[in-house]
């Protein structure tokens, strides 16, 4: 299954990031709400934990990355897994070689697409 992620800024100026995965399911979770496991559906449920499982066993872009560093344009943590948009090709100080979304989880930075 391939997932990917999709910042998307609200009218209201909220940031939120979707997950999508190729069997079209989508799951948004934002600052203020983050995500309502019990309002969600089994596939939104299946595609919130096979993306935990590919941040675990994904190859990361950078190690070492200390979030309380972060400088990045939108940050959002949700259940010890981090979303950073930079400008700057930096995540939690350590280089990504790239501007864009990245994920973050234990000091490891991915990028924003999965698929096993």
């Amino acid at each position: 299954m391939r997932i990917w992620t999709k910042p998307y800024r609200k009218r209201d100026g909220e940031f939120m990031v979707y997950l999508n995965n190729d069997r079209g399911v989508s799951l948004g979770i934002s600052q203020q709400r983050g995500y309502q496991s019990s309002k969600a559906s089994r596939g939104e449920k299946n595609l919130w934990e096979a993306f935990c499982e590919a941040t675990k066993s994904s190859t990361p872009v950078a190690t070492g990355a200390a979030m309380s560093k972060h400088h990045e344009e939108f940050f959002l943590t949700f259940n010890d897994i981090a979303f950073a948009i930079t400008d700057v090709a930096t995540v939690g100080g350590v280089p990504t070689g790239s501007d864009g979304l990245f994920v973050v989880r234990d000091g490891n930075v991915f990028n924003a697409n999965f698929s096993n």
